[in-house]
């Protein structure tokens, strides 16, 4: 109870840091109540965190102990398979012990390698991460009305990288 009075007080604040090859974008939204309140973003030209960023970032999370830093996942060594089978997934990707998984609707698993994890632990360590978001989860998110149990192929182009499901 005490929680939710606590939310009711304060704004949250959503910031993802979606980095390409040559710049890093900044999304920032602020909710209250459910329904969003302001939105900014910024660019730069950096794939590193500067102190830019960081007072770009915290001019909205200083205020507010509910803030949440997501970023998209574009590692190298990530990416879907299509089972849930824990005993199957070693078929489709050699390492996968070396991998954080997970399942998807009961229907596919997305992966992500634990080194690629720990760099970008490390990377943002100043701010920190809450999210580690799948570009195979977010097409499926952006597709879900389309995608029937036809074969089909989806394709989320970003600066520099392609995610491919088919």
């Amino acid at each position: 109870m005490l929680t939710k009075l606590f939310e009711a007080l304060y704004i949250k604040v959503f910031v993802n840091i979606i980095v390409s090859r040559t710049n890093t974008e900044i999304y920032i939204e602020e909710f209250s109540n459910g329904t969003v309140k302001n939105s900014s973003q910024n660019s730069y030209e950096e794939t590193d965190i500067t102190s830019e960023m960081l007072e770009f970032i915290s001019k909205f999370t200083k205020e507010t102990p509910y803030y949440y830093i997501s970023i998209i996942d574009s590692s190298k060594e990530q990416g879907s398979i299509p089972t849930c089978e824990k005993n199957r997934l070693s078929y489709y990707y050699y390492d996968i012990d070396a991998c954080e998984s997970k399942s998807f609707n009961d229907k596919w698993t997305f992966y992500t390698h634990k080194s690629e994890l720990y760099t970008l632990e490390k990377k943002f360590k100043k701010i920190g991460l809450d999210f580690v978001f799948s570009p195979f989860v977010i097409l499926n998110n952006f597709f879900k009305d389309k995608i029937s149990s036809h074969i089909a192929m989806y394709l989320l182009v970003e600066d520099g990288s392609i995610s491919l499901s088919i």
